[in-house]
């Protein structure tokens, strides 16, 4: 039983890793080249980024948060 449950932990983990990869790809995708050029980073790099750098992904992903929360901000203004 308890494997099942090892198992599960791991599995959901997974998915977890899956999901917030999706989500930054979204968000980075959908930026644009100044907003990208804002934080660092050309277009042509999002996918090393987010399949590949896993040190430098963190910075990017809090980056992106705060110019996407800003952009829409904006944009409900």
């Amino acid at each position: 039983m308890n494997y099942i449950m090892q198992f599960l932990r791991i599995w959901l983990k997974k998915i977890q890793k899956n999901q917030q990869r999706r989500a930054d790809y979204w968000m980075l995708t959908n930026m644009s080249n100044r907003e990208l050029q804002d934080i660092g980073i050309s277009r042509g790099e999002i996918n090393r980024i987010i399949f590949q750098d896993e040190d430098q992904k963190e910075e990017y992903r809090q980056q992106s948060r705060e110019l996407y929360k800003a952009r829409i901000t904006q944009a409900t203004v």
